[in-house]
């Protein structure tokens, strides 16, 4: 499983990527990473923290299992919520149900159960 940070990168360099983070990390009261830092991310060599992978999901607005690498849904948690939210009282609603739907639903069950462990 590949994690997310190349991606989250686009187009920038390692350097014009860190040179960013910092300055906002700085902003957050967090310490700045340095270029090995990220590049150690990259590549799997090193993880962040799990204080720093909360800030950087915040950041790049996207979930944390989504940096990681563990799902393909960049939704962050509350997100999540909300859409799992808005689908059960859809569910409610309805007396019948399209199945594509209910599988959205415990996909989205399964993200939230995944967050809410991790917590």
């Amino acid at each position: 499983m590949k994690n997310k940070f190349r991606e989250m990168r686009g187009d920038l360099t390692q350097k014009q990527m860190v040179k960013i983070i910092n300055k906002e990390l700085e902003a957050s009261g967090f310490s700045g990473i340095t270029t090995a830092t990220w590049s150690r991310w990259e590549t799997g060599a090193n993880e962040p923290s799990k204080a720093m992978y909360k800030w950087l999901s915040n950041f790049f607005g996207v979930s944390i299992a989504y940096l990681k690498g563990i799902t393909g849904t960049q939704m962050s948690f509350e997100q999540l919520a909300h859409e799992y939210d808005l689908l059960l009282a859809d569910y409610h609603e309805l007396s019948l149900i399209h199945y594509a739907d209910l599988e959205k639903i415990e996909t989205l069950k399964g993200q939230l159960n995944y967050y809410r462990e991790k917590k």
